[in-house]
């Protein structure tokens, strides 16, 4: 929630941290692989960019991996969706930030 409100929408700035998918080695899970996040942020603050910018990508980030996520689990590659209803939950789907993203 800290995060959420200290984030600030800036119309100039579209960048967002990156989440990559991978693959599960004992199931045929797909899984969001956070260490890529760690490095654009770490730029970031060393490059002095204010608090309020990086939870803004952060949360772009987080938002852009959950629409690939859920396209890549309703809509398996060369099918046709196998769902055309998602139904989010948990205190994730709350933050209306992320919502108003996805």
């Amino acid at each position: 929630m800290q995060l959420e409100a200290l984030a600030q929408e800036d119309e100039s700035d579209h960048e967002a941290y990156p989440l990559n998918f991978t693959e599960s080695v004992d199931s045929d899970l797909l899984l969001l692989e956070p260490r890529p996040l760690w490095e654009k942020p770490l730029a970031d603050l060393a490059a002095s960019t204010p608090l309020q910018v990086m939870a803004e990508r952060f949360h772009r980030g987080l938002a852009q991996a959950i629409v690939q996520m859920v396209l890549r689990l309703s809509r398996p590659e060369g099918t046709l969706p196998l769902t055309d209803t998602i139904i989010f939950s948990g205190g994730l789907f709350q933050n209306t930030l992320l919502l108003d993203q996805m």
